[in-house]
């Protein structure tokens, strides 16, 4: 996966590599998961990868996973 997003408490950080974006980026504070998700969208991720990347931050943090799957209508 090249898009890894970690959970510290209520807020996350991101780094995402190619081929997922053009360019290596990461974040550059924690950020909360909705600004972050808009963030990493915004770069060209896929919005179920980046769901995905979510989700697996959040069973490393040992918190339940929230599930925030694209509606399709975003």
């Amino acid at each position: 996966m090249a898009v890894i997003v970690s959970r510290r408490g209520d807020e996350y950080t991101a780094r995402a590599t190619p081929p997922e974006v053009q360019e290596p980026w990461e974040t550059d504070r924690p950020y909360g998961r909705g600004e972050l998700r808009r963030m990493i969208e915004d770069l060209g991720v896929h919005p179920v990868d980046v769901a995905d990347a979510f989700f697996q931050a959040d069973r490393r943090a040992g918190e339940k996973p929230s599930v925030d799957w694209p509606s399709g209508d975003d």
